[in-house]
C-alpha cells in the first residue's frame, strides 16, 4: 500500500523502549513517559521539554491556596497570576479601593483595589516626573542604555540636548516666540537624510523650538 502524506505516522520505539517517537506538529518526536509529581499520573513528554515540563498540564497551576485580596477567603489559584477567588470579587473590587500615599508629590491618592499592588503614584505627571533623567529605568551614567533604539540620535543625545537648549538660552527660536515652556531641540536636516549621527548631531543642524513650533516645523517640510 503506497504512503500517504495525511496518514499518521507509526509510533515507533528505540531498542531500549525508553525512548517512545509520537507524530507532533507533523513529524515523529522522541520523547518519554513521566510520572506527574502531583497527580501520579503518566503522561508524553518531549525530551526537548523534559527539562522545563516538572507536572503535567492540569497541574501546573499553583498548588497552595492564595488569599482573595476582595474577600480574603482562601482558593486554588487557575494560576501564578490570580488574587481574586472570582469574576464576582474581581468586580467588586473595582467598586471598592484604598488610598495610597504617592511617591513623588507624598499626596494621598484612591485607587481601585484592583490596581493597588501596582499603583505608585497619584497621575501621569507624577510617573513623569518620577522617571525623568537619572530615575529613568534605562539611564545609567549619562547613556541611555536600555535598548538598541532607544534613542536613534545616539547614547550622548541628552547631554547634547541640554547644551543646544543652554545655548539658546533656553527659549524657543521660532520667529515671535521666545516661550520658555516644554523645549525641544529639532534637526535642521534630519538623520534619516544625513544617514549619520555625527553629521545630525552638529550644533550648527540644531534648534530649540516649544513643542507646538517643533510639530509645525516637521509638518512644513
Amino acid at each position: 500500500m503506497p504512503y500517504n502524506i495525511f496518514m499518521p505516522l507509526p509510533r515507533k520505539f528505540s531498542k531500549s523502549r525508553s525512548v517512545i517517537y509520537k507524530l507532533v506538529g507533523g513529524r515523529n518526536r522522541p520523547g518519554k513517559y513521566l510520572v506527574c509529581p502531583l497527580c501520579k499520573k503518566p503522561r508524553w513528554v518531549a525530551i526537548d521539554n523534559i527539562s522545563r515540563s516538572q507536572t503535567c498540564n492540569n497541574c501546573r497551576i499553583i498548588s497552595e491556596n492564595k488569599k482573595c485580596l476582595q474577600c480574603n477567603e482562601e482558593f486554588r489559584p487557575r494560576n501564578r497570576y490570580a488574587i481574586y477567588c472570582s469574576q464576582i470579587c474581581f468586580y467588586a473590587s473595582k467598586l471598592t479601593g484604598i488610598y495610597k500615599v504617592c511617591e513623588q508629590c507624598g499626596k494621598e491618592f484612591y485607587v481601585a483595589k484592583s490596581n493597588s499592588l501596582s499603583a505608585r503614584f497619584c497621575s501621569q505627571f507624577c510617573t513623569k516626573k518620577h522617571f525623568h533623567g537619572s530615575n529613568h529605568p534605562a539611564y545609567k551614567n549619562g547613556n541611555y542604555v536600555g535598548g538598541k533604539n532607544l534613542y536613534p540620535y545616539g547614547g550622548k543625545w541628552p547631554s547634547i540636548r541640554e547644551e543646544v537648549k543652554r545655548r539658546d538660552g533656553y527659549k524657543c527660536q521660532w520667529p515671535k516666540c521666545n516661550s520658555s515652556e516644554n523645549l525641544e531641540v529639532h534637526h535642521i536636516e534630519s538623520i534619516w537624510k544625513l544617514k549619520s549621527q555625527r553629521k545630525a548631531n552638529k550644533f550648527d543642524n540644531l534648534i530649540t523650538y516649544c513643542a507646538h513650533h517643533h510639530n509645525a516645523a516637521h509638518s512644513h517640510k
